[in-house]
């Protein structure tokens, strides 16, 4: 079984959880990093590839969603829907 397997099959990485564990509300990237590392008192960092990566794979699964507060900002703010949370 493929790695990108592993959301179809229910079953989530560690960084998967951490990143829906982080996004209790909305966070932008480096803020979601953050928030593992002080959840987890630096014992789980994630770096900015395998991040992202992972984002890319919990929004096509649509346990996440890309959130824009305001019009022009330009961050792109992620935050976990219901289907994340059931997890």
């Amino acid at each position: 079984m493929s790695r990108t397997d592993s959301l179809e099959m229910g079953e989530l990485t560690d960084t998967a959880f951490y990143i829906l564990l982080s996004l209790v509300e909305a966070k932008h990237g480096y803020l979601i990093m953050k928030s593992i590392e002080t959840m987890t008192n630096n014992q789980f960092s994630i770096g900015p590839a395998s991040m992202y990566t992972t984002i890319k794979k919990l929004l096509a699964a649509e346990f996440i969603e890309l959130y824009k507060e305001e019009e022009d900002d330009k961050r792109k703010r992620i935050l976990q829907r219901k289907k994340g949370l059931d997890c």
